[in-house]
């Protein structure tokens, strides 16, 4: 990881120098280095670099494009694995809602910040409120995928994880074994 942040150190240098402070370019490379940071658990290093890249991003798109959303993803992610819930569903939220305008409402990456909210949800332990996002994040991935892709598999996963959490163990049962199925054979 030090050796890729070397090389990606380097590369911002030379896109600054060569496209300025504000050009997508340069926000990409700043999405790689917090990346590599995010990876190495350094949430606060990787929390300042996506938020350059987020700012930069909105100045150059406008607040509705799909690189603006990505970043909000990351910076979502990165206040998840602090444990900072409510500031990473409103990261994902804002994420989710520039998706359904771009993708509209029956696209995969739609169905990713969806259960990545109902991630976040479940570990609140509001469960009901998990279901619900798990839920419209399966009938989206089935209606783009079918029935037996991974994605699917791995949201069944989550909502028999779910009702195991609840107690409805039948239910549960019922989740794990579509998910069992689609793995074995896929």
């Amino acid at each position: 990881y030090d050796k890729a942040l070397e090389y990606f150190e380097k590369d911002l240098k030379i896109s600054i120098e060569y496209y300025g402070e504000s050009h997508p370019n340069v926000a990409a490379t700043l999405t790689r280095i917090g990346y590599v940071w995010h990876t190495k658990g350094q949430c606060d290093k990787a929390l300042e670099y996506f938020e350059k890249d987020l700012k930069i991003s909105i100045e150059y798109y406008g607040e509705s494009h799909p690189d603006v959303a990505v970043t909000l993803n990351q910076i979502g992610e990165i206040w998840n694995d602090k444990g900072q819930y409510d500031k990473a569903l409103e990261y994902f939220e804002k994420d989710l809602k520039i998706s359904i305008e771009y993708y509209g409402e029956s696209h995969p990456n739609v169905a990713g910040t969806l259960t990545r909210i109902g991630d976040v949800w479940k570990t609140k332990g509001q469960y009901d409120k998990a279901l619900e996002y798990f839920e419209k994040a399966l009938t989206i991935y089935i209606h783009y995928y079918g029935e037996s892709h991974p994605n699917v598999a791995a949201t069944l996963t989550r909502i028999g994880d779910v009702w195991n959490t609840k107690g409805q163990y039948d239910k549960a049962l019922e989740y794990f074994e579509k998910a069992l199925t689609i793995y074995i054979y896929y």
